[in-house]
Formats: C-alpha cells, structure tokens, sequence
C-alpha cells in the first residue's frame, strides 16, 4: 500500500473509495499510513488491515456503516482491542478497517436502587471500578483478571468469566446497530416510555440478546450490566493439593461443593505452572523492592516459590456474605478438602494480620518468604472486592523481558501468547488423561503449557489454557500457531469443543455441513446482507475483497 500524508493526494488517488469517504468523514480519527497501522496492531501475526477508525459517536458509527455497505467494505469492530492470546487487535479476515469503540466510553447511567450500569463498549472495568469508587456505590463488579483497561462489554459479549459468575450473565439490555444499518433495543427498551428495560431483560418475544454473544451481525452501542451488591465480608478460599495422583478426586469433592451450594461462586482450579507463572513476578517485584538488584531478586523469586509453594494444583474461588456465613461455609469446606492439602479463607483483614505478623519478623527468612507470599497475594484479595488488577499480566512476560514498562500493550512487546479454550463436563475421571494428552501435544511443538479450570456452572469446567513465547525466535509464532491447532482438533476429536475461539482456530469450531452453522450464515444475511462486520468470526460467510 502507498501511504500519503496529504489528505489531498490520497483523496486523489482513492477517489469514490470507501478509503477518501471515511478519511473525509473522519480526518484525523483514521489511521491509513502503513507504520501508524503497524504501530496500532503490534508485533502480532494473522491477515491484513486497511486501516483503523477511531469512531466516537453511535451517529459517526452508522455513517460508517452506511459508507462500509456502499462500498462492501468489511469492518473489523473491537471494544479496547485486549483479546490478548487470541488474536489481539487482528480480524479474521484480510483487509478489514478495524473500528475502534475505545472512545466511546460513556457511563450513562449507575442505578443504585437497581443494581445496574449503562455504559458504552469502551467503559473499563478499571474506569466504572473508579467510577463506583467515586460514588460510594454499595456495588461492586464481577472483575476478571484481564486487566484495568480491558473493555466490560468486549470480554462478556465473548463470554470471558469472572471471580464470582460468567460475565455473560452480566449484561442486560442492550442497543444495537446491524450490519444493514438498523438500529435498535432488545428486551423492552424499543417501546415508548417503558419502565423495565434493565430490570427484566428477556422483554416481550424472541430475546435478541443471544444473537451479539460472539457474533459477527452489528455493533453493541450500549448495554446495560449487572453490578453485584457489596457483603459484609468478602474473601478468598484457597485449596491446594499436594498430590496430582489425586486429582479426579479433588475435582469431584470441588463438583460436590458446588452441587451443593456449599462454594457458590466461580472456582479456578489452577496446574503448577500457571500458579508459578503468575507468583514470580509478583515474588520479583517484592524482592526488588527490598533492595535486591534484578538478578538477585529473580533467584530470591524463584528460591521463595520453591520453598513456599508444594503442591501441584490449588484451587481458589471468592466468597462473600456475612461472617456467620463464611464461618459456616468454611467449615464444610475444610471437612471436605483437608484430605488433599492446606485450606485457607483471606480476607483483608486476615492478610492485614498476617502481613503485620510476617513483616515484624522478617529478619527471619523463612518469614521473609511468607511475607513476599503475602504480597503475591495481595491483588487477589482486590480482584474478589471488585478492584481490577494488571498482576496477572505480568505473567506474560517472565520468560521473555521482564521486568517491562508498560502491561496494557501486550501485543506491542516481544512476549507472545496463545490460549486454547475448552469446556468439559464436570468429571473427576474424565479431565487428568486430557490434561496429560494436552501436555504431550504441547511439549511435541516445544512448549509448556499453564492450565486453569474455571467452574463455569455446576455441570462444566472452563479449561484457561496458554502457552508463552519470544517472538525474536524465528518460527516460533508459527510453531505456537500449530500447536494449539493441534491441541484445539484433539479436543474436538474427543467431543470437547472450544467455547471460544482465536483468529488462528477459528475454522476449526465452524462446519459448513452443521445445520447450526448453515442457520447462523442464513442469519448473517437477513441482519449484514453485505457482510460488513467482521466476515469469518464465528459466521461461515466471508465476503469478496474490497477495492
């Protein structure tokens, strides 16, 4: 691509484009020179892109559209642009115009009677926790470990979790403009005067919500999302196991509790690694700021962990309510488990208590450990009272660059990162040989893997799966590319299907044989005839390309 600076000569060149029309619509909010593109994207791999607009307006949005329907060009919409593993900021087609939402970031409305928000697809979950902090809002949000910038409404219309619920669960109504340039309400919102739109989402006929779960068929303007009421107490239970042999039976007394409605809220059942993986940073940073210079803290890290940390998988899940509850809860919870390894409830009064204690005593080195311990700790505790966290990020990084400037531009660094995304039925004998085979598979391309099973439902488990690498290494992005494609038709060969997909795997979830997909692509007609918004995410339509 020839790349102007004079908005002049590339009128001239692209005259009656889609290109001029939406650089004369925009101006400065398009990006079409080659290294402004490559900046925004990063150093990720996967097709092609046009360029990128930066729309700030639901009325600047449908002049796209309309511009994008004239001339079928395909659209590439994002949230913040955080799908960090699965694709980042790519789309899953060659020369698609990213559209950009991170400027609309309005939050319409907070509703404290209701429990509820109105906000735009680029609010974050670190700018409505600001926002409810501000307020003193009795609420808190369902936070995940993805970050302080990742959008609220990208990572739950794409189904992410939460420490306490899908997130899915979490939106309500919701304003949509199609890929036919319709724009509309779901639930009862499209009625005059009506009264109820967030308070009973379902509204009068088929619920449309569904239809912009992972989907490819208009943009989410607005939405509304549930906020969770603030308990007395909030915690965190930690469960560990010392021996994998044991693993099917510790992941059924886990189903049993949560049954039971013993342990009521989502569960994540963490592998060796990824707790290893996500403590060292964590573990380095203390160290550091005990005086140790970097190379001193990376052994001091490592040395803490291995001494701190000897069990192979541990489960943790947030719990809330009164104490009478907790103490109720806690010992059910303990009766069950203690046959596997240590239980522990934090709270932030437990850990103020124990920091106290370990920090008085830290002339002692094995206190010295348990305080850096505490502190690796420490974001959990935010996370389960709402606080979003970058902690988790810092994962990424440590076997490639660390320490690093900046977490929220993962795409840009050279630490690359590739998840894979199963869902299995909640059965203790069934998941450790697909566990073992997952790691065969991964250790044939090269890698190693770390491995999270979120409690989804009482019935499924969520497998977090990811591999790391340096993206210095030549062929190796390639190599991490194969692998999951490996992992992931495994998985399907077994019956276990992804419930969420990257730009790498996307094909591998569709069938043009399934009636399922057929009626999806028949859907992708009626609501984006020309297949503007983004041809090949979960849809079997593409479209031809744009001139």
């Amino acid at each position: 691509m020839l790349c102007y600076r004079n908005p002049t000569k590339l009128a001239q060149m692209f005259k009656h484009t889609a290109v001029s029309e939406l650089q004369k619509l925009m101006q400065d909010d398009f990006l079409y020179d080659e290294s402004e593109i490559a900046q925004y994207i990063g150093k990720t791999n996967g097709p092609s892109v046009k360029g990128v607009i930066m729309a700030s307006t639901a009325e600047q949005l449908s002049q796209i559209i309309d511009i994008a329907n004239r001339y079928k060009q395909a659209l590439y919409p994002l949230s913040t642009g955080k799908n960090w593993g699965l694709g980042g900021k790519r789309p899953c087609q060659a020369e698609a115009i990213i559209l950009d939402l991170s400027k609309m970031n309005k939050i319409r409305e907070v509703n404290l009677r209701y429990g509820y928000a109105v906000i735009e697809p680029g609010v974050t979950q670190g700018q409505l926790y600001e926002h409810l902090t501000a307020i003193d809002a009795p609420y808190l949000i369902n936070t995940t470990g993805s970050g302080w910038a990742s959008s609220l409404l990208g990572n739950s219309l794409e189904r992410g979790d939460g420490y306490y619920d899908l997130r899915a669960d979490d939106i309500l109504g919701m304003e949509v403009l199609l890929g036919n340039g319709k724009r509309f309400k779901t639930g009862f919102g499209h009625y005059a005067n009506q009264q109820t739109e967030y308070l009973y989402p379902h509204g009068l006929g088929p619920d449309l919500r569904g239809l912009f779960f992972q989907s490819n068929f208009g943009v989410i303007l607005n939405a509304g999302f549930r906020l969770m009421p603030r308990k007395p107490v909030h915690g965190i239970v930690v469960c560990k196991l010392n021996k994998e042999s044991k693993l099917s039976d510790f992941l059924d007394s886990i189903f049993d509790l949560k049954k039971e409605g013993v342990w009521n809220t989502e569960i994540h059942i963490a592998d060796i690694m990824r707790s290893k993986t996500t403590a060292l940073p964590l573990l380095f940073d203390f160290y550091l700021q005990e005086g140790l210079d970097k190379n001193e803290a990376r052994i001091a890290a490592e040395d803490t962990f291995n001494a701190e940390v000897k069990n192979s998988w541990s489960a943790l899940g947030a719990m809330a309510g009164t104490k009478k509850e907790l103490s109720a809860k806690m010992h059910t919870i303990r009766k069950r488990m203690a046959g596997y390894g240590k239980v522990m409830l934090f709270t932030k009064e437990k850990w103020q208590s124990l920091h106290r204690v370990s920090k008085g005593l830290g002339f002692l080195a094995s206190m010295k450990r348990k305080e850096a311990m505490l502190y690796s700790v420490e974001p959990l505790i935010g996370v389960i009272e709402g606080r979003p966290t970058n902690a988790a990020l810092k994962s990424i990084h440590w076997n490639v660059s660390y320490p690093v400037a900046s977490f929220e531009e993962l795409e840009k660094s050279n630490a690359g990162l590739k998840f894979v995304l199963p869902l299995f039925p909640f059965d203790g004998r069934r998941i450790p040989p697909m566990i073992e085979a997952t790691r065969r598979i991964f250790d044939q391309f090269g890698f190693s893997c770390a491995i999270t099973l979120n409690t989804f439902t009482e019935q499924s488990l969520g497998g977090v799966i990811n591999i790391g690498f340096d993206r210095r290494v030549h062929g190796k992005a390639q190599k991490a590319i194969e692998a999951v494609r490996a992992v992931c038709i495994y998985y399907q060969s077994e019956g276990i299907i992804c419930y969420r997909h990257g730009i790498d795997t996307m094909d591998i979830g569709l069938s043009s044989d399934d009636s399922f997909w057929q009626s999806v692509a028949e859907l992708k007609k009626v609501l984006d005839p020309n297949a503007i918004i983004s041809p090949g995410r979960y849809n079997l339509v593409l479209r031809e390309q744009s001139t």
